[in-house]
């Protein structure tokens, strides 16, 4: 199930005119500008770092939006999730009531794509100042 669409834009960050071309975020409330901001400010980083990093935050929307109120906290959401990139949400009967259908990921995927969550997580907290929005605190 998804929540989000990722489109292709040309930002322009100043006045010189130039634009960068970044994968933007669009979900049901609208654009994630916040992660729009992230990738500005690292959009020196190679294209599949980007493509990976905009990939995993939609992986988490979906599992938000499918499990969003399961949990109290924001870090056992996270932990779950991550969790379900090691493990996949696809029970041994072959279900899955998420509908998230996820396979089990090899052990660097899952790492590699909790890393660049964590890494945006932290930048958002930093931005604002909240230590709430780290998800992923150690």
């Amino acid at each position: 199930m998804l929540h989000s669409v990722c489109v292709e834009a040309n930002v322009k960050v100043d006045n010189t005119g130039v634009a960068v071309s970044l994968p933007v975020i669009v979900t049901y409330d609208g654009l994630l500008r916040s992660y729009l901001d992230y990738l500005i400010v690292y959009r020196h980083k190679s294209r599949s770092w980007i493509d990976r990093s905009a990939f995993a935050v939609r992986l988490l929307i979906d599992y938000t939006k499918q499990n969003g109120g399961c949990f109290d906290k924001p870090y056992d959401l996270f932990r779950e999730f991550s969790n379900s990139l090691y493990t996949g949400t696809i029970g041994e009967d072959g279900k899955d009531p998420s509908w998230l259908h996820w396979k089990p990921r090899s052990d660097n995927d899952a790492a590699f794509l909790i890393k660049l969550i964590t890494n945006y997580t932290d930048w958002l907290a930093h931005q604002h100042e909240e230590k709430k929005l780290q998800i992923n605190p150690k």
